[in-house]
């Protein structure tokens, strides 16, 4: 415990812990202008205006960032054009120690799985799109107890 040397009050553990995070969160933004997922280390409820049975709409080659708790499992949809190989690439644990490590499937329209529980993304995990559709991600962490921050995209 520290000391508040203007009341002489002792600071408890809670404000101590919400005082770490805000300093962590602060560093970690500090040099990272890109980094959209700033706002999920000051809300450790989960990002606002999301939640985990949600599914938010990804834009064609335009990263989205976010962080993932333990326990909790991301949804993205997005419509993918026939004849073309559809690449989807993620950062987490993966490609950065600091991230979160998560692991991405990817189902069409009709429930098949075109990629299931892959690792590793940020290569470019691809499948080839034989009839145009929406396709379904499904982000969960490796393990039960993955949480962190990662981002993620399609190209078609």
């Amino acid at each position: 415990m520290s000391v508040n040397k203007k009341n002489n009050k002792k600071l408890g553990a809670p404000f101590l812990a919400a005082l770490e995070a805000a300093v962590l969160a602060a560093v970690l933004c500090a040099g990272l202008p890109m980094f959209t997922g700033c706002k999920d280390l000051f809300h450790p409820e989960g990002p606002e205006n999301e939640s985990s049975a949600s599914t938010v709409s990804l834009s064609n080659n335009r990263w989205y960032s976010t962080t993932l708790y333990a326990g909790d499992v991301h949804y993205y949809s997005f419509y993918a054009y026939s004849g073309y190989n559809c690449y989807i690439y993620w950062e987490d644990y993966d490609y950065s120690n600091s991230y979160g490590d998560i692991k991405v499937s990817a189902i069409n329209s009709s429930g098949t799985y075109l990629l299931d529980s892959i690792d590793v993304g940020y290569s470019g995990p691809n499948f080839y799109v034989s009839s145009s559709g929406t396709i379904t991600l499904v982000v969960e962490g490796l393990s039960a107890s993955s949480s962190g921050y990662y981002r993620i995209k399609f190209v078609n």
